[in-house]
């Protein structure tokens, strides 16, 4: 028995107390061990790492594709904010980070949500700080980027004026349609996206009542699908477009119409003819004085007595308003005690005009149509007439057929040759020429 109460002292190990106790100074020198190595160390966030895209070698470098990143994010200025843990005494600076972009999975034309990869930018810094977390600009949980990778088009949009509001004018006047600076702008960007665009707006908002005509610099221009949801990202717009919102006078104006190639007879004493409608109500920015509308034009060359009736749009009149829905105007000219009459033109009454160091043999030009009082019409002859063959400047050698234009003449009392006063040829005519 003594022996055996020996031996148990020789082996105090075994003992449960004093292993229990052994066990709390150990775990509480390790634990004091790793709280002295790390109580130097902090996290800290380095701002400001720039974004490296490098696609060498990857699959969209192969089919040359490229990134566009949303309109209101430059590639160049795109800044990574990077978690890392540091010694505090240790300083780390956006220069010892990369932060890539990562590209690998692109294989396709197509929109890509990418992640950022941020690594050390030198062999060893591992020992330095650990890179823990990233996020993307200022968002703290934005971990991926919107990239479209596709084929770069630039293609011109006609645009649509749009204004948002209800537009109201001061009594009186009117507010006319928006009129813009440009009718076309060009678009760069991915060319699924360019085809994806139904129509570009030109967009302007009105929040109170106009009190006069207003201009609008830099507009507003979005491009649109056929749904009419805008496409905002990844397309560049040419700017510079501005808008002009007009309020306009209404009156009443009569219309009018202008004559061209007019004899000199008709100068004193003006065909008669009518318009219809004879007035319209309408707003302007230019309301004449005498309260007229000009709708048109009507050329001498055109006018006969079966050719009388001439039509005008509208819609080809412009800085106006019509507001009582008028859409054309139709003019019809009084040729009461007018005549036409059918003459041979002699081609040695025709001369050249336009490259002239060629030689012509001219042809007589045989169905000229005149047109003017009847008993005057009556006495013309092919004398009357004289021409000028246009030879233009690419004209070859050989047969052409010339432009030719005809205008009736007479003889005065001096015995020199004048415009015919009271008659004009109808129509247009060529002469066939044979050029050397």
């Amino acid at each position: 028995m003594k022996n055996i109460i020996k031996t148990a002292r020789r082996q105090p190990w075994k003992n449960n107390r004093i292993l229990i106790a052994v066990s709390l100074v150990l775990g509480v020198m390790v634990w004091l061990v790793f709280a002295f190595v790390n109580s130097d160390r902090e996290e800290r966030t380095i701002h400001n790492v720039p974004l490296q895209i490098d696609l060498t070698g990857t699959m969209a470098s192969q089919l040359n594709l490229q990134p566009f990143f949303p309109i209101d994010m430059n590639p160049e200025d795109i800044r990574v904010s990077v978690v890392v843990s540091a010694r505090r005494y240790d300083t780390v600076t956006w220069q010892d980070i990369n932060a890539r972009l990562v590209v690998e999975n692109v294989n396709m034309a197509g929109d890509y949500s990418l992640a950022v990869q941020p690594t050390y930018a030198r062999p060893g810094d591992e020992a330095r700080f650990d890179i823990l977390n990233y996020y993307i600009g200022g968002v703290t949980n934005q971990r991926v980027l919107a990239v479209a990778f596709d084929f770069e088009r630039t293609l011109p949009f006609e645009l649509v004026p749009t204004v948002i509001g209800d537009v109201e004018a001061p009594e009186g006047s009117h507010a006319g349609e928006l009129m813009l600076s440009k009718k076309y702008v060009s678009i760069t960007g991915p060319q699924r996206k360019l085809a994806s665009i139904a129509e570009v707006r030109a967009e302007i908002e009105v929040k109170e009542p106009l009190k006069e005509t207003a201009v609008y610099n830099n507009i507003r221009i979005v491009p649109v699908d056929a749904e009419g949801n805008p496409i905002p990202q990844f397309l560049v717009i040419e700017g510079g477009v501005n808008a002009t919102l007009p309020v306009w006078e209404i009156a009443q104006l009569r219309s009018m119409v202008d004559f061209l190639g007019t004899p000199e007879a008709y100068y004193a004493n003006p065909l008669r003819y009518t318009v219809s409608p004879s007035s319209v109500r309408a707003a302007s920015a230019n309301i004449p004085p005498d309260q007229t509308l000009r709708v048109g034009t009507i050329d001498f060359a055109t006018l006969s007595p079966d050719d009388n009736q001439k039509s005008f749009q509208a819609s080809e009149l412009t800085q106006i308003a019509f507001l009582d829905g008028t859409e054309a105007f139709t003019a019809w000219v009084d040729m009461a005690g007018m005549a036409e009459r059918t003459l041979r033109l002699p081609a040695d009454n025709i001369t050249l005009a336009g490259k002239t160091n060629l030689t012509a043999r001219l042809r007589d030009v045989q169905r000229v149509t005149i047109v003017g009082p009847e008993d005057i019409v009556a006495e013309l002859t092919p004398d009357n007439l004289a021409g000028e063959a246009v030879v233009p400047a690419d004209a070859n050698t050989g047969a052409n057929a010339l432009e030719v234009r005809v205008r009736v003449i007479q003889t005065n009392p001096e015995g020199e040759e004048e415009a015919h006063p009271t008659c004009w040829v109808y129509g247009k005519y060529t002469v066939n020429a044979t050029l050397s």
